[in-house]
Parts: C-alpha cells; structure tokens; sequence
C-alpha cells in the first residue's frame, strides 16, 4: 500500500484546488512525524494509520494557531496504534518501533 498523498487528504479535507498542495505535503510529512514520535511506527497497509495522519493534517491545517487542544478521538487512535504495534500489528510483521 502507498503512503498517504496529496490527493487523499484533499479530498478529506474537501479541497479542489492546487492552491494549498505544498502546504499540505509539509502537514502531511509534520504528522508522520509526530505518529513517530508518539511511537507510531508508519504502517500504509493499516487504515488507521493513514486515518490518524488524515485526521492530524485536518487538525493543523484547520487550526493554523497554538491552541494546545486536541481531539479525544485523536488521541484513542495514536493509543490503537501504538498498542496494535506492539503487538505485532495488522499484518504482524512489526513487534516493536525500535526493531
């Protein structure tokens, strides 16, 4: 399975425009990154991974300012995810992010 695009989050966010594409790779690379670094590993096979970056690009892209808030939906699926990973994942092919 292929990482998550440009086109993918567009049409989550319901945009039809060119216009803010660059902007949209940088949230999409900055959520890959802050699944990392809560303990995500990227797994593309797994349809909650590519929903939790979707979900976070719309957070950052919908509240361009410091709010310090963030959905309690959000967080059950970074916990989904990082449990799922240590258990061996969707397709069991990971035991741990470190590995």
């Amino acid at each position: 399975m292929r990482e998550v695009d440009v086109e993918e989050v567009k049409l989550y966010l319901r945009l039809d425009t060119e216009d803010e594409d660059t902007l949209i790779l940088e949230l999409i690379a900055a959520a890959e990154m802050y699944l990392e670094n809560s303990g995500v590993f990227p797994d593309y096979t797994n349809p909650q991974y590519k929903l939790a970056v979707k979900m976070l690009v719309a957070e950052y892209f919908d509240e361009r300012t410091l709010n310090g808030t963030m959905g309690m939906m959000f967080k059950s699926i970074i916990c989904q995810l990082v449990a799922s990973q240590k258990k061996g994942g969707i397709n069991g092919t990971f035991k741990s992010f470190k590995e």
